[in-house]
């Protein structure tokens, strides 16, 4: 034994300390994993913690929890803690197994939301136009390490369009202010949100247009009236030949074309002024030969009525004369004479009467002396006074009307009458 003891001694020294050394290895390992299965189960947990504050998951927060040991706290805390786990195990493990699943849960709510988003952020940059040609891949947004200059690219498109939406408005109200409207840029470009419904509201572009697209069709309105009457004005003016039309300014849409109708309209202007003005001469002309007119009819009118009255003076003297010398008339048997080729050259008259207001004397030569048209001297002796013409001729004397140099002051009664052509014939011999 004693033999035995010596040999079995130090194998038993050996073999305690070896397992000493074991026992200590073993704990030291034993640390190492429990520090690593901390640590994971602490990275584990902040994982989730941080998933769970963008997807909101889990209802409670502490459902995947974990909190280290300490030296003043020697024992893990939390869902995903040591102690937990054993409860786990003596309860078959599900608990356990259930808090990791939830863990995956957070993990695959967190990839379907970007997996959403990827989704979505395609079709709104397809709804705002972007190129096809250039629209990422889901795989690419998706991706860690490519989605951030995809991203920056979609952005930088939706700024274009946003700014694209602020030039068109500030375009359209530069074009409104030309018919005195605009629109309200904020109004469009902001749209309205519902706080009850805690939605986005619409955009009321029909109503934040609807004065600008009045003003435009009022514009309209006013110019297609403007060229249906002046139209109208050309269809009255039928007898001018225009160079525009109102259906061609109506339907003529480029400015130059309507600059060089407009010229052509100020070509017709000053053309109808020309017309205008030459109708005001004619006015006045018609007005002053009209004023000549009625005073030549003014005049006519007076010496008709002076030719009236003078008639009738004649026709009552001519009785008067035939009452005084009816009773010589009967005693001469000559027939009447009808020519002046048949007057006597020597005849010679008296002037019986003078009616200087008619310009008219009475003598005393009648039908078988004179007739009708024969023109007269009248003399004061020697003295040649003026000319007379016979205008009417009764059996008992005859009427003749001022001619040439007869003067009404200077033909008397008693004077002498001869032939006109006697005195004219004398004048001639005396010069001679």
């Amino acid at each position: 034994m004693g033999k035995l003891g010596k040999i079995f001694g130090p194998v038993v020294a050996v073999l305690a300390l070896a397992a000493a050394v074991l026992s200590f290895l073993i704990y030291m390992r034993q640390k190492e994993l429990r520090n690593r299965a901390s640590d994971l189960a602490e990275a584990l947990a902040t994982t989730v913690k941080t998933m769970n504050s963008g997807t909101q998951s889990l209802k409670n927060p502490n459902e995947v929890s974990f909190t280290k040991a300490t030296d003043s706290s020697p024992k893990e805390g939390g869902t995903l803690g040591w102690e937990d786990y054993k409860k786990s195990l003596k309860a078959g493990g599900n608990e356990y197994a259930g808090t990791l699943k939830k863990a995956d849960a957070v993990a695959s709510a967190l990839v379907g939301q970007r997996d959403a988003y990827v989704v979505k952020m395609r079709e709104m940059a397809n709804t705002l136009k972007y190129p096809a040609e250039g629209m990422p891949d889901e795989t690419v947004l998706q991706a860690v390490g490519s989605y951030g200059p995809e991203l920056d690219e979609l952005t930088k498109h939706a700024k274009a369009v946003s700014e694209r939406d602020e030039a068109i408005i500030k375009n359209i109200n530069a074009i409104g202010a030309l018919v005195d409207s605009s629109v309200d840029e904020q109004k469009l470009l902001n749209r309205p949100y519902d706080s009850d419904s805690k939605t986005a509201g619409s955009y009321n572009v029909d109503e934040e247009f609807k004065s600008l697209k009045e003003a435009v069709e009022n514009m309209r309105e006013r110019c297609d009236k403007l060229a249906e009457g002046y139209g109208r004005f050309q269809a009255k003016v039928k007898n001018y030949s225009w160079k525009t039309s109102g259906s061609t300014l109506r339907t003529t849409p480029e400015p130059s074309k309507i600059g060089r109708l407009l010229e052509q309209l100020d070509g017709d202007g000053d053309a109808l002024n020309r017309l205008l003005a030459d109708l005001e001469n004619y006015k006045r002309e018609n007005v002053s030969l009209k004023s000549e007119r009625d005073e030549l009819e003014e005049n006519i009118n007076k010496l008709k009525q002076e030719l009236q009255e003078q008639t009738e003076l004649k026709q009552e003297l001519a009785r008067r004369l035939e009452n005084l010398g009816g009773g010589i008339a009967s005693e001469d048997n000559r027939e009447p004479l009808t020519s002046l080729d048949e007057v006597d050259e020597n005849q010679i008259g008296h002037v019986m009467e003078v009616n200087p207001q008619k310009g008219f004397v009475i003598l005393d030569l009648n039908d078988k002396q004179i007739v009708s048209g024969a023109r007269l001297a009248v003399m004061s002796g020697n003295k040649f006074v003026g000319t007379v013409e016979v205008t009417k001729v009764t059996a008992n004397n005859s009427v003749a009307d001022y001619v040439g140099k007869a003067s009404v002051d200077s033909v008397k009664k008693g004077h002498e009458v001869i032939l006109a052509h006697k005195i004219l014939q004398s004048q001639n011999e005396s010069e001679d």
